[in-house]
Formats: structure tokens, C-alpha cells, sequence
């Protein structure tokens, strides 16, 4: 029931239009071809976007809650990045701080860990290496020393904005002794890739916030057969075999006090910051960005325990409010166009 205690309109229909290339999509809502739509693009938000909507030519919702971590992954199943040495090497050389404004404005929150703000996992510092171009060199060159190659493919998809961060890591890592040649490949591929451990290091971004032992599925070494044995999880991308993250990750889905779980996250993340288990770059922003006429991007309250009832919609209980996370999905409840 509407506030005016009438029923809500009912739409008589959505259309869904998968546009995949991003320019397309902006195109679009500005020529009023569609009337709403998704972007994760940074720079966007806070130019374009922001523009238009300062003078009332869009209406939009910007969340980095249970956002998406980008970053750099890492395949430590293999040469250069199963030493941990040329983790934090490529890590120290990144300036990930420029690379953020250089490729988002600043807009987005930088990463030090897969767990977000929003987390009870999430701690500030996890261990993460500064940025120190001095020590990231010296890192490379004990590697090289030892008989180790300084050079890597980076696998990254044809999209201008990726191609571009490709070839800012390209730049960033020779400064330090290390030769980045950029593979492209579609996402699907690439995902193939990662399954597969056909790669070195690609391009990436996943996990969006939720529960902490949502990282399980990715991290975990593998199953444990009746017979000992341990199968190899496919989807644990960056192949990571540490007994430390093991047994985290099972103490933290069977330990039921709140306050002894956070702990166990907590040291998940710094673990996960100080191994370097990725090159964790920033939280990814999504934005809802409509047309003037479209409101309520967000949606109401669920109205109170019992759905069935009429009644007072409910405004103050955490449980009851719309999600705000847009990394997963975004419900269309109480969308209107005037």
C-alpha cells in the first residue's frame, strides 16, 4: 500500500537490454533510449554522471557497500608469483594511491585486503606493502640472483578502461626490473584461464561483501577425500595452498560467538594483505543512474514482520531496509517513472 493508502501501480512490463560496451550504455540513457542503467565506471561517476545530475538530467544512487574488490590476481601455482618476494615486489611498485587517480579520479576507496569497510572482517592494516620503489627493486633483484626471470603475462579484456590500467601496471612494474607482456582476451576466457591456472596474472574483480566465509569457495586449497587425499578447488583462482588460510577459513564457519568470528577474519584479511595473495587495488563503485522522470532507485522499506498485513511501512529497523549493496543485484521494488 502507497503512502496515500492506495494500492501501488503495477508496471505492465520491464525490458532488460544487455549493452555491453560501456559508451553505448551512457549513450543510451542520455538519448533517452533506455530509461536506467548500471556502471562501475569511476571516472563516469564522478564526471559524467555527477554532471548530469547536478543539472537535473539524471537521477542516480552511488554504493560502494558489499562493493567488488579489483585487483591485480596472481597465480602462485607458478613462476614469478609463487615466491612471495615478487608478490610484494609488484605490489611496492604499483602506487596504487596514483594509479587510483589516475584511473578513477580518487573516487573509489583503496584496498588492502579482499574484505571491504562494511565487513567484520575488514581491518586497516592488514600488512599490505607501501609503496617504496627502492625496496620492491631490491625484492627483484635477489629474485634474479637466485636464477629467477623478472617477466610475466598479464591477461586483461579488450575494454578501454582495463586496457588501460594493463598498460599502467605494464609501465609501473618495468620501473622495478620487470617485464609485463599484456595478453588480451575476452572475459569468458579469461575466467577459463583462471580455472585452468593458464596465466600468470590477470585483471580482476570479485567478492562482494556479505558474509566473511563467502571467501571459502575461493580460497580454500581443496577438499578432503575419504581416503586423505585432497581434491584441488577449481574456483580457488590464484591457486593458494596455506595451511594459515585453511584454518581460518574453517574456524571461522564453524565458530558460532560473533566476537571470536571477527577475530578469526580479521586475522583472515591480514593474512590475505600481508602474503599478498592479490595486488588489492580499490573497492569498485556501482552506480544506478536513471532518467529525471525515474525515482525511488533504492526502494521502500519492507513493511514490517508480516507482508501480508496492511500497515505503517517500517523505517527504522536495519533488517527492513533496502540493500544497498549493487555489486549483486539491485531490486526493482518501488521504481516509479513520473
Amino acid at each position: 500500500i502507497a503512502p496515500d493508502g492506495e494500492p501501488y501501480p503495477y508496471a505492465d512490463s520491464i525490458e532488460f537490454r544487455p549493452i555491453p560496451d560501456g559508451q553505448v550504455r551512457n549513450q543510451a540513457l542520455q538519448s533517452g533510449d533506455i530509461n536506467i542503467m548500471h556502471s562501475s565506471n569511476a571516472k563516469d561517476i564522478g564526471n559524467k554522471f555527477y554532471d548530469l545530475r547536478e543539472a537535473g538530467k539524471a537521477n542516480m544512487f552511488v554504493s560502494e557497500e558489499q562493493a567488488e574488490v579489483s585487483f591485480i590476481q596472481l597465480n602462485t601455482t607458478q613462476p614469478p608469483f609463487d615466491d612471495p618476494r615478487m608478490r610484494k615486489a609488484l605490489a611496492m611498485g604499483a602506487d596504487l594511491e596514483d594509479v587510483n587517480t589516475i584511473m578513477n579520479d580518487g573516487l573509489p576507496t583503496l584496498a588492502k585486503g579482499p574484505y571491504g569497510p562494511d565487513s567484520i572482517g575488514y581491518v586497516e592494516d592488514t600488512g599490505f606493502p607501501a609503496y617504496d620503489l627502492e625496496a620492491a627493486t631490491k625484492l627483484v633483484d635477489e629474485y634474479v640472483a637466485e636464477g629467477g626471470s623478472p617477466e610475466f603475462t598479464l591477461h586483461s579484456t579488450t575494454d578501454a578502461s582495463v586496457k588501460k590500467l594493463a598498460e599502467l601496471t605494464q609501465t609501473r612494474a618495468e620501473k622495478v626490473g620487470v617485464k609485463v607482456t599484456i595478453v588480451e582476451r575476452d572475459q569468458a576466457a579469461m575466467v577459463n584461464d583462471a580455472i585452468g591456472k593458464k596465466y600468470q596474472a590477470m585483471l580482476f574483480r570479485n567478492y562482494p561483501g556479505g558474509d566473511p566465509d563467502s571467501l571459502y569457495v575461493w580460497f580454500y586449497s581443496g577438499t578432503k577425500n575419504d581416503d586423505g587425499t585432497l581434491s584441488s578447488n577449481l574456483v580457488n583462482f590464484a591457486g593458494v595452498k596455506d595451511d594459515e588460510v585453511d584454518r581460518l577459513l574453517d574456524e571461522g564457519r564453524s565458530e558460532p560467538d560473533a566476537d571470536k568470528r571477527k577475530e578469526i577474519y580479521q586475522d583472515l584479511d591480514r593474512v590475505m594483505g600481508s602474503e599478498v595473495y592479490g595486488v588489492w587495488s580499490w573497492f569498485t563503485p556501482w552506480a544506478v543512474v536513471a532518467q529525471p522522470d525515474v525515482h525511488n532507485i533504492i526502494g521502500p522499506p519492507l513493511p514490517g514482520e508480516d507482508i501480508t498485513q496492511k500497515g505503517e511501512t517500517t523505517t527504522d529497523d536495519p533488517a527492513l531496509q533496502p540493500n544497498l549493496g549493487l555489486a549483486t543485484g539491485h531490486s526493482l521494488i518501488g521504481l516509479w517513472v513520473k
